[in-house]
């Protein structure tokens, strides 16, 4: 992880390097984020102890996608020919649908503020261009709620049960239209987590206390760990400005 934080602090550095080079560009965007996770919730043994009762069971939690939204800000700097670093903070929803035997349990949402650092080519010089881009990505969470359908619809917080920062790779394209000074655009990007947002421990604790408080005996509960990791596909519209008037 320090070696990730070293890459995405290396492309900031870059970009106030050489703001001498060439025009700083600012923006907004925004999209729907067509979200899911990759997770053993599904096969995750829980172990529990009530008395004298010992047991133990599969989760079997199966975790689908869920259409949010994510939007933010956008600063671009050229540093070189067609080459940009993106630096475009967002603040963003995560999330997943859970269901156990195909009943629907809960929707959960996971709201990051996300750092992205990418650098961006652009194809050809005229006034449509198609692009790609790619990067590191930095999100910490905001917040993290559910809905349980069980209880009624009620909300439920989560983030006691969630790890931050998530750290992962982005990358995508798109297409880019000027508009005089300037420029409206059009992007695709697919996102990995790469580490597990997913606390079991606190997540165990907390199963072990209500348990104890239901049944009103001792309870020893220990969950296989659970990992999730965030997966997205984001579709974003949106415009920047030079910074201090047209080029």
């Amino acid at each position: 992880m320090k070696k990730f934080c070293l890459v995405l602090v290396a492309l900031l550095v870059l970009c106030i390097v050489e703001s001498t080079y060439a025009q700083l560009r600012l923006g907004l965007m925004a999209g729907p984020n067509f979200s899911s996770v990759n997770s053993n919730a599904n096969n995750a043994v829980l172990a529990f102890t009530i008395g004298s009762f010992t047991g133990e069971t599969e989760l079997g939690l199966e975790l689908s996608s869920r259409t949010l939204f994510g939007f933010g800000g956008v600063l671009d700097l050229p540093v070189g020919k067609n080459v940009t670093l993106r630096v475009g903070p967002q603040y963003l929803q995560k999330g997943s649908k859970a269901r156990a035997e195909s009943e629907k349990l809960a929707d959960y949402t996971i709201t990051f503020l996300e750092i992205p650092a990418f650098i961006k080519y652009e194809f050809g010089t005229g006034p449509m261009r198609p692009s790609f881009l790619a990067g590191p990505t930095l999100g910490l969470v905001l917040s993290a709620k559910g809905f349980d359908f069980e209880e009624g619809d009620s909300e439920i917080d989560w983030k006691d049960f969630t790890k931050s920062p998530e750290f992962g790779l982005a990358f995508g394209g798109g297409l880019n239209f000027s508009a005089g000074a300037n420029v409206i655009f059009v992007e695709v990007r697919y996102a990995l987590g790469l580490n597990n947002i997913f606390n079991s421990q606190a997540f165990e604790d907390r199963l072990e206390r209500e348990v104890e408080n239901a049944v009103g005996e001792d309870v020893i509960v220990e969950l296989e760990e659970i990992k999730i990791k965030t997966r997205g596909f984001q579709i974003l519209a949106g415009v920047t400005f030079p910074l201090g008037g047209s080029n």
